[in-house]
């Protein structure tokens, strides 16, 4: 089951599990955000990007016995690159625009 993930309302991967994927913005504030399927609910967060800084950001899915929800989390670099080692790539769909 892949996950559609966009930048600014803009497609930009789509994610299963066990897969990564990276791509440049322009600094300042953007929307990262899953598209929801028909039972879940949208999830977005936003995030204020530094030039030269790398985030890692993590697709999340919590299941239980009345709904499905997939949550977007910024996480720290060091659990970051630990948990990257783990993925593999997923294709690029869109490059983000970079201003």
């Amino acid at each position: 089951m892949a996950y559609s993930i966009e930048v600014d309302g803009q497609l930009v991967t789509e994610l299963s599990v066990n897969t990564f994927s990276y791509f440049d913005v322009s600094p300042g504030t953007h929307v990262l955000s899953t598209t929801p399927r028909s039972f879940e609910s949208p999830h977005a967060i936003r995030l204020k990007v530094e030039p030269g800084r790398i985030y890692f950001v993590k697709l999340e899915s919590r299941l239980d016995l009345s709904s499905s929800r997939v949550y977007l989390m910024k996480t720290d670099d060091d659990v970051g690159k630990r948990e990257l080692q783990e993925c593999k790539m997923a294709t690029l769909i869109n490059q983000p625009f970079e201003e």
